[in-house]
């Protein structure tokens, strides 16, 4: 999981007064979604997993080795190339699902996160499913009604209004994941589905932990839980869709600005666990093709 992007965002709610709707809050983006029109020849696949649809990919810094076989994990490595374009920097995370990597986009120049499913075939499906309904996610913001209903939420907050003043109605609006790009990759355990994601990152879980289980601040609550109505509005109301899944875990928050610029400037970022060791810091800034070459040694007279 992804540290240390939240204490600008903390740090400007606790600075608000109670109540406050009118100051600056990260927007959060919503990343599993599930339509309510389910054909008859449906299986959930939490039916298909059973109990261990329900692991809790915290529980660990790392998805371990036993599920990197026929049908688990694609081994990824970092320098691998995917599709001839996307060059693997720096693992983000893992779930029971996938893991999520931080990729160069060498077609764009740009930084993606690539999130790589298991290869058994149910999981392949689940995957088509998740593709079928971020392809509508991605669309249905475009619409003069949702255009028009997000004027009125945004009206009292001076931060968001800026943005679309600045930018116009864009994407983020809808605060839900934004799918960039799919693919089938084959690897010695078998076919993966690969999603391409922008960049994101920690979720509502690591925020509660970060204050001890004891209870996120009020201010910080209201804005984050605003935003959140707002993307399940666009769900239901523009998308025609039940989020089936919604809870801490499901539901993340964008990156700093400083994070984004740290990305583009080093090519990685330092604030996940993987990113506290230098000589993988080093590799991956390597990989990323960033790492400034050393100082050459003078010769001592």
């Amino acid at each position: 999981m992804i540290e240390g992007n939240i204490e600008d965002l903390v740090e400007e709610v606790n600075k608000a007064e109670d109540g406050d709707d009118t100051q600056q809050s990260s927007s959060h983006k919503t990343n599993k979604m599930y339509s309510n029109e389910l054909d008859e020849n449906f299986e959930p696949l939490r039916d298909v997993l059973g109990e261990s649809f329900y692991e809790d990919e915290d529980s660990s810094e790392d998805e371990g080795m036993p599920d990197y076989k026929i049908g688990g994990y694609h081994p990824i490595h970092v320098g691998e190339i995917l599709l001839d374009r996307y060059v693997i920097i720096q693992k983000l995370g893992w779930g029971h699902f996938s893991t999520v990597w931080l990729t160069k986009d060498i077609k764009y120049n740009s930084y993606v996160a690539l999130k790589v499913q298991k290869s058994a075939q149910h999981y392949v499906e689940a995957a088509y499913d998740e593709v079928d309904i971020l392809d509508q996610v991605a669309k249905n913001w475009k619409t003069n009604e949702w255009k028009k209903s997000t004027m009125e939420y945004y009206k009292n907050d001076q931060y968001l209004m800026s943005r679309v003043e600045k930018y116009g109605v864009m994407s983020e609006s809808s605060h839900c994941a934004q799918l960039l790009n799919s693919f089938i990759h084959h690897g010695p355990n078998g076919k993966h589905f690969i999603m391409v994601f922008e960049i994101l990152g920690v979720n509502f879980l690591e925020i509660i932990k970060r204050y001890d289980y004891k209870g996120v601040p009020l201010p910080l609550v209201r804005r984050l839980a605003r935003q959140c109505l707002i993307g399940l509005d666009y769900m239901h109301r523009m998308c025609q869709m039940i989020h089936t899944d919604f809870k801490p875990e499901n539901v993340v928050i964008c990156l700093r600005d400083e994070e984004v610029h740290e990305i583009h400037k080093t090519g990685q970022l330092t604030t996940t666990k993987m990113g506290k060791n230098d000589h993988i810091k080093n590799m991956n800034m390597k990989v990323a093709g960033t790492l400034k070459p050393a100082a050459p040694k003078l010769e001592e007279d």
